[in-house]
């Protein structure tokens, strides 16, 4: 055999096998959920602008004495999602009836928000 008889050959393609298995190693494959995934995220990824009018539902409790931010529970605090609202953002709820047409500060975030 040729590459049995020098050296330098066996080593020529002993990196070159090992510089391929390597680059092999490092590939990412893709698969679809990893697309759906990204898909999802690039439609959702822009945050609303302030003062914009946002239709949601909301949901009330009251879980432990601390939130997320660090202050007790009270009134006039609330919890969001924090990619879509961050904590510290200030919201004004005005169609839910006079009890809870208030101005509230996201200071909580939730594990079903």
């Amino acid at each position: 055999m040729l590459i049995s008889r020098s050296i330098a050959r066996k080593l020529v393609a002993t990196s070159t096998a090992a510089v391929a298995f390597v680059m092999l190693y490092e590939v990412t494959a893709f698969d679809s959920r990893f697309a759906a995934r990204q898909a999802e995220e690039q439609e959702n990824t822009a945050p609303p602008a302030p003062g914009l009018k946002l239709r949601f539902t909301a949901t009330a409790y009251c879980k432990g004495t601390t939130t997320a931010s660090g202050v007790n529970v009270r009134t006039g605090i609330a919890a969001a999602d924090p990619d879509l609202l961050p904590v510290g953002s200030v919201i004004e709820v005005d169609k839910s009836g006079d009890r809870y047409n208030v101005i509230y500060t996201i200071m909580d975030t939730g594990p079903l928000v």
